[in-house]
């Protein structure tokens, strides 16, 4: 099971982003979930301490806590976790690379429908690197 987590301080964002990950994981019966969806970082950080999770979204374009400083701690209980940064801007994307040793990956979060299909590529990418299943789409 490929546990999500994401982290969004934006609620239109964060349900966009759970939206779209739920309904690709339901139609396509993927063996994931999204244990928590939230927009706190000390929500994540209590989570990761008493569960592993594979995956986690976490929103780069934050005013409420360092995305970096978080990314690196989760990072450091887990090196296998799969970290996407999102952010509405190219520029905060491409400052990533200056401040990061590890893998990473980058969504740019942007127009809906783009956003939608860009999202749903990235995460069944991260998928099939960890079941080495290849996904078919539905409805996408």
């Amino acid at each position: 099971m490929l546990r999500i987590v994401i982290l969004e301080e934006n609620y239109s964002k964060l349900n966009r982003i759970h939206t779209y990950l739920e309904k690709c994981i339901k139609e396509n019966e993927l063996s994931a979930c999204l244990p928590l969806t939230t927009r706190k970082a000390l929500s994540v950080e209590k989570y990761t301490e008493l569960h592993s999770i594979d995956c986690f979204y976490i929103s780069m374009d934050a005013t409420a806590y360092n995305p970096i400083s978080l990314a690196k701690n989760i990072h450091q209980k887990n090196p296998k976790i799969q970290i996407i940064f999102l952010s509405e801007f190219s520029v905060v994307l491409e400052e990533i690379e200056s401040n990061l040793e590890f893998n990473y990956q980058t969504q740019k979060v942007d127009k809906i429908l783009r956003f939608q299909e860009d999202l749903v590529q990235n995460f069944l990418s991260i998928y099939h690197s960890k079941f080495k299943k290849r996904i078919r789409l539905h409805n996408f």
